[in-house]
């Protein structure tokens, strides 16, 4: 039987976007674990959830000027609080970006679902930034039925 990680060729640098409805922080925090021995850099381009602490080694929140790769996993993002639940945006600065190639892998939640095991885009939606070297759509068995 394949495992999941092997299904992924992932080069020696990717900026990965991920997009679609149901499992997509699943499927970013199952790929920063299994590159964790690299320097990755996990985040969003529109919002997510706010990040348990088991799930990164360094949490950047600001200033994003000083972002820097170290081996292991970091999480960065400006956190907002939406109905009194904390989530985390994307950096606007443009420093965040910058950074980007001084990881081997950036994976990027790139869509939001809002817990919904389907959704369709709109205009504004998914947001794929141009440093995106791979993107990887998910859709949920359950919606298969």
């Amino acid at each position: 039987m394949v495992k999941l990680i092997d299904c992924f060729e992932l080069k020696d640098y990717e900026v990965l976007s991920i997009i679609g409805s149901g499992g997509k922080t699943s499927l970013l925090i199952f790929l920063a674990k299994k590159y964790c021995h690299e320097k990755v850099l996990l985040s969003t381009t529109t919002k997510m959830g706010y990040p348990k602490a088991s799930i990164y080694h360094r949490l950047v929140i600001d200033p994003f000027e000083n972002l820097t790769a170290e081996i292991g996993i970091t999480m960065a993002g400006k956190v907002i609080a939406k109905h009194e639940k904390k989530k985390i945006s994307m950096p606007e600065s443009a420093a965040f970006r910058q950074s980007f190639p001084l990881f081997d892998k950036v994976f990027l939640e790139a869509d939001g679902a809002k817990q919904r095991p389907l959704k369709a885009w709109a205009d504004f939606e998914p947001v794929i930034v141009s440093e995106t070297t791979t993107t990887i759509g998910i859709i949920p068995l359950c919606v298969l039925g």
